[in-house]
C-alpha cells in the first residue's frame, strides 16, 4: 500500500525510479509462483460407491476451452473490442488538428454587370488551394489530445470489465452445467439404489418374512426417483443452453464439463485483495480515466475563453474575373478573441468544472463500492466452505443411516418406509454437498471478479490472459 501511495503521488516518478518502483509493486502484490495445488474433485467429495457412472464419458469441454472460445466470440467483447478502435480514431483525430488543414477549391461565376463587360468575360472559372494551420489555441488543442488518450485508456479499462464479467458469466453457466451433470449421476445411482432395495424386498417376500404392500411402496419411490431423474436431464439440458449463449460459439448438447478442482480452501484476506484491486481492478481504472477526461475538458472549456491565433496561406486567383491572369499568394496571420456570447463559455466552464468534481466522487464511490464487494464476496466464498463442511459430515453420516437401515431392514427390524426415507435423505444429503460445491466456485469467482483480477479463479498451470 505505501508503494502504491508514492506511485500514485508521483513521489518515486520522478529521477527515472519509476521502473524500480513498478517493478517492486508487482513483486510485493504478486502471488508466490509456486504452483497452487488443486483441490479435491466433485467425485471424491461426494463419496459415490466405486463403479458409480462418470459424467466425463464420451466428448468433453473443458472450463479454459470454453473461456478461451467466448474470449474470442462473444459479442460484447467484440462489441467493446470495436468500441477501442473506434476511441483510437478519435484520438487520432485529435492529434490531426495539430497539423492544419489543406483544402482546394473550384468555382464556375457568370457576371452579368459593366466589369465583365469591360473585361470581355461573361464567364470566368477560379481555383484556390488552401492551407489553414492553428498557431496558438490556448492549449485547446493539447487539451483535446490529452482528453483522448484518457479516453483510450477508459474504452480499454471497459472491455476489460467486460471480458471479466464474460468470464465470470461462463464461470456461472459451466458450474451449472457441471452440477447438473452430477445431479444427473446422483439421480441414476438413487435410481440403482431403489432396484438393489426391491430385490431385498422381493427376497423377503420370497421368505415370507415381508407383503406386497412393501413392494409397492418401494416400487412408488423408484419411480419418483425415475420422475426426479428427468428433471435432472432437462436442467442439464437448459444449463448447456445457456452456456452456449454466453460462449456465442454452440457446442454439441452431449458435451461433458470437467472439473476444475478449484474447490481449495482460500487463504487470502480482503486487505490483500484490495491492494490488487487499487492497482489492477478494471473499474476503478475506468473511473480515473473518466477524471482525466473531465480534467482536459475543462481546460479545453478554459481555452475557449483566449484568443486564437492561426496561419492562412491561399495559393490562386485572387479576382475570379482575371483567372489564370492574376495568380497569387497571400499569407493572412489572423487572431480572433470572443468578447460577448451571453455568458454561454463561462457557463460551459461552470458545468465542466462541476462534471469533473462529478467524476471524482463517483471514483471514489468505485473505490468504495470495490471495497464492499471484496469484503462481501470474501465472506461468501467462507461461508460457503464452511457449509462443504458441515454437508460432508451431513452426507457422511446419512450414508452410514442407510447401510444400518438397509442391515435392520434385513433382519426385520426396521419397516419399509424407514428404508425408503433413509435413501431419500442420502440422496438430499448429497444434493446438498453438490449444491455447497458449486456455490464455493461461483462465489470464488465473484470474489477474484470482485478484486479485478478473475483470471485467479483458475489454477496457475491454466491460467491465461487473452491478448
Amino acid at each position: 500500500p505505501l508503494l502504491y501511495y508514492l506511485w500514485e503521488t508521483k513521489v518515486v516518478r520522478s529521477n527515472g525510479a519509476a521502473p524500480i518502483a513498478l517493478i517492486l509493486c508487482l513483486i510485493l502484490v504478486s502471488p508466490a509462483s509456486a504452483e497452487e495445488p488443486l483441490g479435491e474433485s466433485i467425485y471424491d467429495y461426494l463419496s459415490l460407491p466405486p463403479g458409480a457412472e462418470s459424467i466425463a464419458t464420451g466428448p468433453t469441454i473443458d472450463l479454459s476451452d470454453c473461456v478461451r472460445k467466448a474470449l474470442k466470440d462473444n459479442d460484447l467483447i467484440q462489441a467493446s473490442l470495436a468500441a477501442i478502435e473506434a476511441s483510437k480514431e478519435g484520438r487520432a483525430q485529435a492529434k490531426a488538428t495539430r497539423f492544419g488543414e489543406i483544402s482546394a477549391s473550384l468555382s464556375r461565376i457568370r457576371y452579368n454587370d459593366d466589369m465583365a463587360a469591360f473585361a470581355g468575360k461573361d464567364e470566368a472559372t477560379a481555383s484556390n488551394l488552401v492551407y489553414d494551420v492553428p498557431i496558438f489555441t490556448g492549449g485547446a488543442i493539447k487539451a483535446g489530445i490529452r482528453m483522448a488518450n484518457a479516453g483510450v485508456e477508459a474504452t480499454k479499462e471497459k472491455s476489460e470489465q467486460t471480458r471479466q464479467d464474460t468470464v465470470f458469466d461462463l464461470v456461472k453457466t459451466y458450474m451449472s452445467l457441471l452440477g447438473t451433470q452430477w445431479l444427473v449421476v446422483l439421480g441414476k445411482e438413487h435410481v440403482k439404489a431403489f432396484d438393489l432395495q426391491l430385490e431385498l424386498v422381493q427376497a423377503r417376500i420370497s421368505a415370507g418374512a415381508a407383503v406386497d404392500s412393501e413392494r409397492l411402496r418401494v416400487e412408488m419411490a423408484r419411480e419418483e426417483a425415475r420422475e426426479r431423474l428427468i428433471r435432472f436431464e432437462n436442467g442439464r439440458r437448459r444449463a448447456a443452453a445457456a452456456l452456449n449463449l454466453t460462449m456465442a460459439t454452440p457446442i454439441e448438447e452431449d458435451r461433458a464439463a470437467t472439473d476444475p478442482q478449484v474447490f481449495r480452501a482460500l487463504e487470502e484476506k480482503p486487505a490483500q485483495a484490495f491492494v490488487r484491486a487499487r492497482i489492477h481492478h478494471p473499474q476503478l481504472k475506468q473511473a480515473l480515466a473518466n477524471v482525466r477526461m473531465k480534467a482536459q475538458e475543462l481546460s479545453q472549456a478554459k481555452a475557449k475563453l483566449l484568443p486564437t491565433v492561426g496561419l492562412n496561406v491561399i495559393y490562386g486567383d485572387a479576382n475570379a474575373m482575371f483567372a489564370g491572369d492574376n495568380t497569387s499568394t497571400q499569407v493572412l496571420l489572423a487572431a480572433q478573441a470572443p468578447l460577448y456570447k451571453g455568458g454561454s463559455m463561462r457557463a460551459k466552464v461552470r458545468e465542466t468544472r462541476q462534471r469533473l468534481k462529478e467524476a471524482k466522487e463517483q471514483a471514489q464511490f468505485a473505490e468504495r463500492h470495490i471495497r464492499f464487494e471484496i469484503v462481501q464476496a470474501h465472506l461468501d466464498v467462507n461461508e460457503a466452505w464452511k457449509r462443504i463442511g458441515v454437508t460432508r459430515r451431513a452426507m457422511a453420516s446419512a450414508t452410514e443411516n442407510a447401510r444400518i437401515t438397509a442391515e435392520r431392514y434385513r433382519s426385520g427390524a426396521a419397516i419399509v418406509l424407514e428404508l425408503v426415507d433413509a435413501q431419500v435423505s442420502l440422496l438430499s444429503a448429497r444434493t446438498s454437498v453438490l449444491n455447497a460445491l458449486i456455490d464455493y466456485a461461483v462465489a470464488l469467482a465473484r470474489y477474484h471478479r470482485a478484486s479485478g483480477d478473475v483470471w485467479r479463479f483458475f489454477p496457475k498451470s491454466r491460467r491465461f490472459k487473452f491478448e
